[in-house]
């Protein structure tokens, strides 16, 4: 799984689910004029491609993109990160880094 979103990508996400759920597919123009009370185009388009890397939206076909449910995208996270937690465990634990060399007797 990918890094968790930014505060503000994060929102935004729920902004567009909250506004078009996850039902059918929206045209990104429909998205990005969603978008255009808040952001420049610019950044809108930006957020959007993040999104669509991070698996927050799905492109459906060349214009159109599905918004995934927030259930199945926290339950991605949750599995990646529970499975990450795991094999840390299992190839044990790391020494602390130290910040400075220890002082020679």
């Amino acid at each position: 799984m990918k890094r968790w979103p930014k505060k503000r990508e994060f929102l935004t996400y729920y902004l567009l689910y909250k506004s078009f759920g996850c039902r059918e597919p929206v045209n990104v123009g429909e998205l990005s004029d969603r978008l255009s009370p808040y952001f420049g185009r610019r950044v809108s388009v930006n957020i959007l491609r993040r999104l669509a890397r991070l698996g927050f939206i799905v492109r459906v076909t060349l214009t159109d993109y599905r918004v995934e449910c927030l259930e199945n995208v926290l339950e991605r996270y949750l599995a990646s990160y529970l499975s990450n937690r795991e094999r840390r465990l299992r190839g044990g634990a790391t020494p602390p880094r130290r910040s400075r060399p220890s002082p020679e007797p």
